[in-house]
Order: C-alpha cells, then sequence, then structure tokens
C-alpha cells in the first residue's frame, strides 16, 4: 500500500535526524534517512547473526559487566551491532565505557541537528547579508537620484538668479536713461536706439526730384 502525503511527511520529519531504525547508513551524520531507506531495508537485521561477533560480544559482556551507573546496553537494527548509552549525558560508544578504546560521544542524530541548524542559520545569514546588500544598493539609487535632483534644482536656482540681476541691470539703464516709450527698445528686446535709427540717410533719402532731368527747373 502507498503511503499517504501526510503519513509520507510525517515519517520523514520523525526520522529527520533520529534515521530510520533499519537503516545501516545513520550513523553518518551526513546521511539523511529517506522513504528509500524504509523501503530499503525494512527493519533491518533483528538479531545479530555473525557467529565472531556474537563471539566477542560475549566475552566483552564477561569482562566489562555490569556496566556503569546510568548506562545501558541497546541493539541497533541497521548495523546488527550493540552499542552503549548513558542516559544520564546522552552519550553514545561502540564499546562498553569500562573498555580501553571506549569514546563516549553525541549521537549521530545529535550530531546530524547541530549541522542542520548550522547550515540553516548560514542560509539565514546569507540571505540576510543579499537583502542587506540589496537595501544598500537601492539606497545608494535613491541617494544618486537626490544629488542629480538637488544638481538640477541648484542650476535652476542659479539661472533664475542670473536672470534677475539682467532684469536689474536693464532696469537701473532705463531708469538713469529713460527710453522713448515709442522706441522699440522700449517694448522688445531690439537694441536701443536714436529718432535716425533705421531711416535712410541724407544721401540716399528720397527727395521727390527727378535727378534723372536735365536743364533748369
Amino acid at each position: 500500500n502507498q503511503l499517504s502525503e501526510e503519513a509520507a511527511r510525517n515519517i520523514i520529519d520523525k526520522t529527520r535526524f533520529i534515521g530510520h531504525s533499519g537503516c545501516p547508513n545513520k550513523w553518518n551524520i551526513y546521511h539523511d534517512c529517506s522513504l528509500y531507506c524504509r523501503s530499503q531495508w525494512g527493519a533491518g537485521v533483528k538479531e545479530p547473526t555473525d557467529k565472531e561477533y556474537i563471539r566477542v560480544h560475549n566475552e566483552m559482556v564477561e569482562k566489562y559487566h555490569p556496566l556503569p551507573d546510568g548506562w545501558r546496553e541497546m541493539y541497533d537494527a541497521g548495523t546488527g551491532r550493540h552499542y552503549y548509552w548513558c542516559t544520564k549525558t546522552d552519550k553514545v560508544s561502540w564499546l562498553p565505557p569500562g573498555h580501553p578504546r571506549a569514546q563516549p560521544s553525541d549521537a549521530a542524530s545529535k550530531l546530524r541537528e547541530d549541522l542542520s541548524v548550522e547550515a540553516s542559520q548560514k542560509q539565514k545569514e546569507q540571505e540576510e547579508e543579499t537583502m542587506s546588500m540589496d537595501s544598500e544598493e537601492e539606497s545608494d539609487d535613491e541617494e544618486e537620484e537626490n544629488r542629480r535632483l538637488e544638481e538640477k534644482r541648484r542650476k535652476e536656482k542659479e539661472k533664475r538668479k542670473e536672470e534677475e540681476r539682467k532684469l536689474k541691470e536693464k532696469r537701473k539703464k532705463m531708469d538713469d536713461d529713460p527710453l522713448d516709450p515709442m522706441d522699440p527698445a522700449a517694448y522688445s528686446d531690439v537694441p536701443r536706439g536714436s529718432w535716425t535709427t533705421g531711416l535712410p540717410d541724407q544721401a540716399t533719402a528720397k527727395s521727390g526730384v527727378d535727378s534723372t532731368a536735365s536743364g533748369p527747373l
């Protein structure tokens, strides 16, 4: 029977760090058990079958048992081996705690969880750094736009001041030497002139006399 999606998610969440009981790879802290592990390994090895392992294990039981207070012997169906777990410290060891080569350490599930938390934290920091860089770029763009607008306002202000200065100079000149209201310069931008400005000179002015006639008039 195929598992429903919800049941599958629950299984994945439950075995994410602990691992599937029958999977022999769950002791690798970089291995994340999946539904494949469940279907591939099933319940694992129900009890040891290797005769040499059974012999060695029995010898260690005779030599190092009873175990110290808080320690328990556990069986891993994934590897088909026994291990030892301290209920007080949550440490584990493949060898009895009294064995000279025993090295109790954190369980693979604990180390796997720590790695996951560390990876999530790094990802979060990278995302925050990316967002911060994007924000800084947006801020830089906004500052550049503000500088352009400020420069544009400054130039417009200088232009207005220059126009006002020219207008004041023109008015002052008019006050010092009033223009005839009939002078075109009084109502346009043409240069200021005199009554004779634009009139033909005497040599070329028409007199009404026919210059081609000969003899006395």
